[in-house]
């Protein structure tokens, strides 16, 4: 469980601001909170959406954005 924790809390793989990790949570929660309230919705189109949300709440978890790795950009101030 500590490999766990020092993994997410690594400054090596953060790369995004607490602004961002929060509006990922959020967002992230939102999505599939309309996922499964939804009834008219296929059950495709609410697997994705959990997927989707899933993924923004991982994000906002680790703090890690392939999106700034890849441009280079660190958010988080170090």
């Amino acid at each position: 469980m500590n490999m766990v924790k020092d993994l997410l809390l690594s400054s090596e793989l953060t790369n995004s601001s607490h602004a961002g990790r929060i509006v990922s949570a959020l967002s992230g929660i939102a999505i599939i909170g309309v996922a499964l309230t939804e009834k008219k919705s296929s059950t495709i189109s609410k697997w994705l959406k959990i997927g989707t949300g899933a993924t923004l709440v991982l994000r906002a978890i680790s703090g890690f954005r392939a999106e700034n790795k890849l441009l280079g950009v660190n958010k988080t101030g170090k």
